[in-house]
């Protein structure tokens, strides 16, 4: 009776390349609405003005939510868009996003985002 067996050895293996994330803040300055009353159902535009954390602007990849929260902390979301270039304007670093109002009441509308990472 034979026993079966293997050498050792190795693959000739697959490339693979590593690497890292640059992580920037996102800033939002000079943040404003075309007016600030409305009536319900009516629409206008939220406009601020956006970079990374040493003046760059911001990859048309990246998304935000536009929300209005209201005295309770309760959120509303208004809007939510990617930088593309009818929403974001690389060149003087400002967004500009349409909305409806919500419902009656008194909010603080506000831009948010989550940790992103460039799409490879």
């Amino acid at each position: 009776m034979s026993l079966i067996g293997y050498r050792g050895g190795s693959s000739t293996g697959v490339p693979l390349t590593v690497g890292s994330v640059e992580w920037h803040d996102v800033i939002v300055t000079n943040e404003r609405l075309e007016r600030s009353t409305m009536m319900e159902g009516e629409s206008q535009s939220y406009r601020a003005t956006v970079t990374d954390d040493v003046g760059n602007a911001i990859q048309s990849w990246f998304s935000v939510r536009l929300v209005a929260v209201d005295s309770n902390g309760n959120k509303i979301k208004l809007a939510e868009v990617s930088f593309a270039p009818d929403i974001y304007n690389p060149d003087t670093k400002e967004v500009a996003i349409a909305f409806q109002a919500p419902p009656a009441g008194q909010y603080t509308v506000k831009l948010e985002w989550d940790d992103q990472i460039q799409p490879s």
